[in-house]
Order: C-alpha cells, then sequence, then structure tokens
C-alpha cells in the first residue's frame, strides 16, 4: 500500500494545472542555482499550505515543502539532489536554492503553491547549466605557449598570436588590447566544436605597440565572469630622441652644473655614458655620472653629471652616448663644444733675460703687459 503522504501527493498532482510564462535561468556548473517561487497568499488571511516542485512534467515531485503543521517541514523526494537541493522560505520570493549544479540539473521546472483558501498558483523555470570556458591558452604561429609576455619583437614586423578556448556551449573568443575591444572574429570552423580560436595579426609593429595588455577572453555565459589570459606585448626599439638639458652656453668658470642627458623611446632601456674630449686630443676622458634613472612609463632613460666648470673645459666637446647593450641598434649620441668665460688673467713680462732686483738707474727696461679673457678684455697701456 502506499504512505499516506505518497497517496496526498498524488491526488494534488492530479488537480495541477501547468500555466504561465517559462522563466529561463542560466546556471554556471558547479555553482548553485536559484529558482524562484512566489509564496504570497492571494489575501491576507490566507496562508501556504504546502509547496511542491516538478521537474520535467514528472508526476512525481523533486522536492517539498509542508507548512501545514506548526513545525514546517523539507524533505528532496529526488535522489540525484539529496542534500544538494534546500529551500528558503525567508526570503521574497521563496528560493529552491541547488547547490553544486551539475549538467543533469538541466530541465524545465514548475512551483506549486497550494493555499488553505485560495486557488493554487503555478510558475514554470527552465534551468539551462552550461559549462563554463576554460581558460583561454595562447600560442605563436610557431606553437610556442606564451605566458605572460611576448617577444621582444622588433619595429615594422608581425605579431601572431593564436587564442583558444573551450566550454560548452562554445565560447566567443575575442582579444582586446589595452582593454578596449580589438579582434572578435574568431577563425572560420564548425559550429559544433567546443574549441574556438582566434587569431590576431598585427602588422607591422609600431611604438603604439609597445608595452600593449593584449587579453584573451572566453565567453559563453552571461552568469559569471568569463575567464581571459593577459599577454604584454614586449619590443626592441632605437633610441628615438637624445637631448642634454641644463647645460647654457657660455659658461663661466668656477660654475657648477648638473647637466641631464634624456634618451627617450629605446626599449630595452640604453646605458648612458659621457666623455669629454679636448681640442686635438685623441682620446676622450670618460667622466663618472650619477645613477642612471627610468621614467615609470619605461620610455626616458636620464642621467646626471655633475660638472665645476674651469678656463681649461674652453673649446671641449661634451658628449652624451646612448647604447642599446644588446647591440641590437647603433649607440646614438649628442654633443655640445663648451664656451668657458672667465675673468682677466693679467701677466707682466720681461723682455730678455734681466732681474728686475738689480736694475740701474736709468737703464730701460721693456715689459710687456699679457692678459688673458674671454671675452677678449682691452688693454690700457
Amino acid at each position: 500500500m502506499l504512505s499516506t503522504r505518497i497517496m496526498f501527493l498524488l491526488l494534488l498532482i492530479s488537480n495541477t494545472r501547468f500555466s504561465g510564462a517559462t522563466t529561463q535561468i542560466m546556471s554556471v556548473e558547479g555553482s548553485t542555482a536559484q529558482l524562484s517561487c512566489n509564496m504570497t497568499p492571494p489575501s491576507i488571511s490566507d496562508r501556504v499550505y504546502l509547496v511542491l516542485w516538478y521537474k520535467n512534467k514528472n508526476p512525481l515531485p523533486v522536492y517539498s515543502y509542508d507548512a501545514r503543521e506548526f513545525t514546517k517541514k523539507r524533505w528532496s523526494e529526488d535522489k540525484q539532489f539529496g542534500a544538494r537541493a534546500s529551500f528558503r522560505d525567508t526570503v521574497s520570493p521563496a528560493q529552491l536554492r541547488i547547490e553544486r549544479v551539475e549538467k543533469g540539473d538541466e530541465g524545465t521546472y514548475m512551483c506549486r503553491v497550494d493555499f488553505r483558501e485560495s486557488p493554487t498558483v503555478t510558475s514554470t523555470m527552465l534551468l539551462e547549466v552550461v559549462k563554463q570556458a576554460s581558460k583561454p591558452i595562447v600560442i605563436t604561429d610557431s606553437g610556442v605557449e606564451v605566458m605572460g609576455s611576448v617577444g621582444p619583437y622588433m619595429l615594422g614586423t608581425a605579431l601572431i598570436l593564436v587564442c583558444m578556448a573551450e566550454g560548452e556551449p562554445p565560447p566567443r573568443v575575442v582579444w582586446l588590447r589595452d582593454g578596449v575591444l580589438w579582434d572578435e572574429q574568431m577563425d572560420p570552423g564548425d559550429v559544433a566544436d567546443r574549441q574556438k580560436r582566434n587569431t590576431l595579426v598585427i602588422s607591422p609593429l609600431e611604438r603604439i605597440h609597445a608595452g600593449n595588455t593584449l587579453r584573451c577572453v572566453a565567453e559563453n555565459n552571461n552568469v559569471s565572469h568569463a575567464p581571459y589570459t593577459d599577454i604584454v606585448l614586449e619590443m626592441n626599439m632605437p633610441v628615438m630622441d637624445i637631448r642634454l638639458i641644463n647645460l647654457p652656453s657660455p659658461l663661466v668658470a668656477g660654475s657648477e652644473h648638473s647637466v641631464l642627458c634624456q634618451a627617450t623611446g629605446a626599449h630595452p632601456p640604453p646605458q648612458i655614458t659621457w666623455t669629454l674630449t679636448a681640442p686635438h686630443a685623441r682620446q676622450a676622458d670618460r667622466l663618472p655620472a650619477s645613477a642612471q634613472g627610468l621614467s615609470a612609463q619605461g620610455n626616458l632613460s636620464t642621467s646626471s653629471l655633475e660638472m665645476t666648470i674651469t678656463k681649461e673645459d674652453h673649446g671641449k666637446v661634451l658628449t652624451c652616448t646612448a647604447t642599446i647593450l644588446s647591440d641590437l641598434f647603433p649607440p646614438v649620441n649628442i654633443s655640445s663644444q663648451l664656451s668657458v668665460h672667465h675673468p682677466p688673467i693679467v701677466r707682466a713680462v720681461v723682455h730678455g733675460e734681466r732681474d728686475l732686483s738689480r736694475v740701474v738707474e736709468g737703464e730701460t727696461v721693456t715689459m710687456d703687459c699679457e692678459i688673458t679673457a674671454l671675452p677678449a678684455a682691452p688693454v690700457d697701456e
């Protein structure tokens, strides 16, 4: 004989009317699905007696909630759910929660609410369970998997990256460049293939591409964050500009200057060196400089040289040279010939080898006045 509870359920089933629009719900495999059910009585004086959940028009419920007795009872009729299913009547609308959703949970669910006085109310939901797309894998055109960064590439060459991901349903694979949609045209293939590909081609590579973050995203649902893979594009680039800062002309003997050399646009950052070459000298003198700096954006390298100017520096050539250590590109330099001004230096020169301490009265002594100055100073005889 059937138990009293089962007989009661069968009696309810015979009077069940399936009606109302179907609400579509999407849930990701392994997450929690929430199926809503409106339990609000049509009148204030009325109250809920029984809530039954059915799946795929099965005549037996998969979950039951009995509120007729003082102690409310909940039980899962479906062994597939087991402890994964629970009913929350403390929220509005009430919810049937299915933990750790499986593909087999997919289907059409109907919630039937029986009241003490009012007619039965039903609502229908279509639960779709999707398998989250896999984290995208990025490979080069030669088949090498890329992680973190790719390159370095030379200016003017081509970049080809293939992004692959799979899921159920098959994902939409797109590329973003620094957060902006860049390429949404997926590679051709069978519509039913679970794995989808998108080949990114940038040719030729320009300076604006250096340091870009290329993100491949795999989307196959609108209820969870789409998995993605970020790749930073590294490029080798020559010095674009070099200049000397804080080197006035003319200079004044005895003055102190902190001369800056700035090299922009190079990657990897160049090594900056200083030399000072005297007129007609065969070899330049290497000068010590302060520690080299690099801007936050990585495209400006600086070096500082502390100089105390002497009159002997006049006519010498100060040179700043930027060299990329890997010798990818020829060194780039900038030079400036120093013009040093200094006050007059006066010196009296006696003709011949005369000892002025023994000059006899009436004797003629010839003397020259030599003045060294820059700019030249007038001589008053």
